[in-house]
């Protein structure tokens, strides 16, 4: 019976991991339920034992995915000096790297435009899943503005963000690239650095 359990949970573990680097990769309308299922090396009666539809799998996959970058940049700002943590999440998330990493990048980037025309549950799991993002970014502002105020800005930029870094992979020249990145990062660091009325 412990080995079921254990080998149940490790199954539904693979499925969502395995699905959230497809999504991220291939994007949400070009993966299908037989894609997601192979992947992960479970048959289709295996794979509805843990999720009734394709949707609830791309939900808990969108929330793993976003957890995982959630960590990568808190990890990024702890590693920090206090006055250039601001300046480590920007750079981390408008990097090269980042531009480069489909399959482990920020979901958001990747999914936004085709889950917006998805259902509400699919929407919320995306923007609740971004809601620890963006609170860490709005600790990392400059002293003042209320939380509501902070929070506004910080999902504004990090809006800004996203769109920057989805604009630059339509690009293949990376000298391009990096120039675009730098001055995303550039635009995010005096958005987040203006006064507060």
């Amino acid at each position: 019976m412990r080995y079921q359990e254990t080998h149940k949970s490790e199954t539904r573990r693979k499925l969502i991991s395995q699905a959230s680097i497809r999504l991220r990769r291939d994007g949400l309308n070009a993966v299908g339920l037989r894609t997601l299922v192979a992947d992960a090396g479970v048959t289709h009666g295996a794979f509805y034992a843990h999720f009734p539809s394709k949707a609830k799998l791309v939900e808990a996959a969108i929330e793993e995915a976003l957890s995982q970058t959630y960590q990568n940049l808190l990890a990024v700002v702890q590693l920090a000096e206090a006055n250039e943590q601001l300046e480590a999440f920007v750079s981390a998330y408008l990097s090269q790297r980042h531009w480069e990493s489909f399959d482990n990048g920020c979901i958001i980037a990747a999914l936004a435009p085709e889950v917006s025309r998805e259902s509400h549950e699919m929407r919320v799991a995306l923007t609740e899943g971004a809601r620890p993002i963006v609170s860490l970014l709005a600790r990392l502002l400059p002293d003042g503005g209320g939380s509501p105020n902070r929070e506004a800005r910080a999902t504004t930029i990090f809006a800004g963000m996203v769109g920057a870094l989805q604009f630059a992979r339509l690009y293949d020249d990376v000298t391009a690239v990096n120039a675009m990145l730098a001055a995303a990062r550039v635009n995010a660091l005096i958005a987040a650095r203006q006064g507060w009325k």
